[in-house]
């Protein structure tokens, strides 16, 4: 049995990660591609992303005389588009973020619409 034909055909659209959470910012929900049913071949890049940097559940303590010239580097496993706290930051394999205070949630969504897991991770300024 052909299981391509147990399925019915239609249309979608693809945007790139950036634009996809645009529109879902604002309600509009085009007709999306849907993820590729449990089963069927897909490359190794259509796997989940990974976030190597921050680790989830990392506490950051930064020096106060630091506070806007840190940085802490998000890196991956891949070319992501990254949104820190639902806001979207930029894109790349790494990521200088400018950290402030309080938790951080953050996630990537890779150039197939893959979104990695959500992590968080807390930022303090100290002496």
């Amino acid at each position: 049995m052909d299981p391509a034909k147990e399925y019915p055909e239609r249309v979608g659209l693809a945007f790139p990660p950036d634009l996809a959470f645009w529109f879902q910012r604002r309600g509009i929900l085009p007709d999306l591609i849907p993820p590729l049913a449990p089963g069927c071949l897909s490359s190794p890049q259509s796997s989940q992303p990974q976030i190597l940097f921050p680790r989830n559940g990392q506490a950051f303590l930064l020096r106060s005389e630091g506070k806007g010239r840190e940085r802490i580097p998000f890196r991956s496993d891949r070319k992501l588009h990254w949104f820190l706290d639902g806001r979207y930051l930029g894109q790349g394999w790494l990521f200088p973020f400018t950290p402030s205070p309080g938790e951080h949630r953050l996630q990537g969504v890779d150039e197939e619409g893959v979104d990695s897991e959500e992590l968080l991770f807390r930022v303090t300024f100290g002496d």
